[in-house]
């Protein structure tokens, strides 16, 4: 899934996010898995590979995040280091 919106450009990604429909705090419950997907201003092929290539590298610093929701209006979410747990 990551993959095929990674393959997407901001204007595509952008169009998801505005039909996209909010969860509930519960569906984000434990360990999260994302990656950076677009950064606009920077979308020529180079840039754009070199970008990724960090994203996806062991020297990103980020590896996922954390989220346990309390009610349904509020959570904690945490974000995990690469080597963290």
């Amino acid at each position: 899934m990551l993959d095929d919106l990674a393959a997407l450009g901001p204007d595509e990604l952008m169009a998801l996010y505005r039909t996209a429909r909010t969860p509930s705090l519960a569906d984000l419950d434990g360990k999260l898995t994302g990656r950076m997907l677009a950064v606009p201003r920077a979308q020529e092929p180079h840039v754009k590979a070199l970008i990724e290539k960090f994203a996806r590298s062991p020297l990103f610093p980020w590896q996922s995040k954390t989220f346990k929701h309390e009610t349904a209006n509020h959570g904690h979410g945490v974000k995990i280091a690469k080597g963290g747990s």
